[in-house]
């Protein structure tokens, strides 16, 4: 009876997550979302201003142009805005079902970083991973897998998130072998950044 109980509860709840949902007849579920999108366009805005103000200078030496750099900053920008606009559009619980796998396939990748002849190391720390002809770094993909899982945890667990046991120690331990790893490359700042997210 308990269980059923918690079950309508759940789905109840789902069902006022739904409702408050962009409607399925906007063209995109970002154009619904200004408050997550304008800051995302500004802070992109003003990051490919600083690139271009930061290495004008040594573009024109290096490339003979002043907007080398600049380019390649608004190319990143806008792959980043398509893979936004991807995420955007798959439903949340795929999300919700992948929270695990999408964690450890991110935690895999923060050891690989720390493997030598995979890692990339750079003044003194080794925060870069090179796959093919590229260079990524995994703490990047981390942050948002953290939130989504601990978006998960805690939702699965809200009946009894109020026990010590259950709603902090799990967590703390995550918190510490994630920060573990990453002070090992060393990288305190986003190790602060990581336990703020937690």
């Amino acid at each position: 009876m308990a269980a059923r109980q918690k079950q309508q509860s759940r789905e109840q709840r789902e069902n006022k997550v739904a409702k408050k949902m962009p409607s399925a007849n906007a063209i995109h579920p970002l154009l619904s979302e200004a408050g997550i999108l304008f800051p995302v366009l500004l802070l992109m805005g003003i990051g490919i201003i600083v690139v271009s103000s930061a290495s004008s200078a040594i573009s024109m030496e290096e490339h003979n142009t002043l907007y080398f750099y600049m380019k390649k900053q608004m190319l990143f920008a806008g792959v980043g805005l398509v893979l936004m606009a991807v995420c955007a559009s798959i439903p949340y619980k795929i999300y919700q079902g992948s929270a695990y796998v999408i964690l450890l396939a991110c935690l895999g990748l923060l050891f690989a970083a720390l493997v030598p002849g995979w890692k990339v190391s750079a003044g003194g720390a080794a925060r870069w991973l090179r796959v093919g002809g590229f260079c990524i770094q995994p703490t990047e993909f981390l942050k948002p897998a953290i939130i989504l899982f601990l978006g998960y945890s805690l939702a699965k667990k809200q009946e009894s998130i109020s026990l010590f046991s259950i709603g902090f120690v799990p967590h703390f331990f995550l918190f510490l072998l994630v920060g573990g790893l990453i002070m090992l490359q060393p990288d305190f700042g986003t190790t602060v950044v990581v336990g703020f997210i937690f």
